[in-house]
């Protein structure tokens, strides 16, 4: 997937990780296997914390089983000292095919953040070299789509070495969908992604999404999630997107 967006989420203290875009995760596992660009805006009120993040992304197909996604993003946040700004995380996401049939398919997908963001935009920018591996499936039907995944994340910096209210630890993570064609070119997506970290925190993210096919170069998208993990944990209570992808 590829995006240029805008986010606003809130921060709590000794919440569970950190901001992870699980619309833009989705839509990596779903892809096309072609070029692409992708702007989104997204929105999010919070509690005692808003944030901004300009995301560009670039997705690269790689010979026919393979995808490629770069991902930046530029964060800028609202506190009550005042506005702090700074590159998030690099993340280099990839996606290989381990087995296809006409309507199923299987992949292995890995995410590396490279921790290169500021620390002053934190949840945003982990100060960690995080690998993630997971297994993706996904069921073509007549007039739906199913997804699931799953897999875990070791986190490759000491929490120790981290402020209290920073803590980022190794977690696994599960998730299922589905996505109705409701008509030409519109389809409805409703998914459901749980992590699970140590000591019993867990952070349920609820997606919701809505994908226009323009054209064969052109989607229109948007979107929209809630998360139903305790307040303590959350690392956001709700955002909303829009946004453009483009084939090239």
């Amino acid at each position: 997937m590829a995006g240029l967006g805008v986010l606003a989420l809130w921060q709590p203290a000794h919440a569970a990780g950190v901001f992870v875009d699980v619309a833009g995760e989705l839509a990596f596992l779903t892809a096309p296997q072609r070029r692409a660009l992708y702007g989104r805006l997204v929105s999010s009120n919070g509690t005692e914390t808003d944030a901004s993040i300009y995301v560009l992304d670039a997705r690269f197909p790689r010979r026919s089983y393979a995808l490629i996604e770069i991902h930046l993003p530029y964060v800028v946040t609202t506190q009550e000292t005042g506005l702090e700004y700074g590159l998030g995380d690099l993340l280099i996401r990839a996606r290989a095919r381990l087995y296809q049939s006409p309507k199923r398919i299987l992949h292995l997908l890995c995410t590396f953040r490279t921790g290169s963001g500021t620390s002053r935009v934190f949840p945003y920018a982990s100060q960690s070299n995080d690998l993630d591996f997971a297994i993706g499936y996904v069921d073509t039907l007549e007039l739906f789509d199913l997804w699931a995944s799953m897999g875990g994340a070791y986190v490759g910096r000491a929490p120790e070495s981290q402020p209290e209210d920073e803590l980022h630890g190794h977690f696994g993570h599960v998730g299922a969908g589905i996505g109705i064609r409701a008509t030409s070119g519109v389809t409805v997506g409703l998914s459901l992604s749980v992590a699970f970290f140590e000591g019993g925190r867990s952070r349920e993210i609820y997606l919701g999404t809505l994908d226009y096919q323009r054209s064969q170069w052109l989607a229109l998208t948007f979107s929209a999630h809630v998360e139903g993990s305790k307040r303590e944990e959350r690392v956001s209570d709700s955002a909303v997107a829009a946004g453009i992808r483009v084939f090239y």
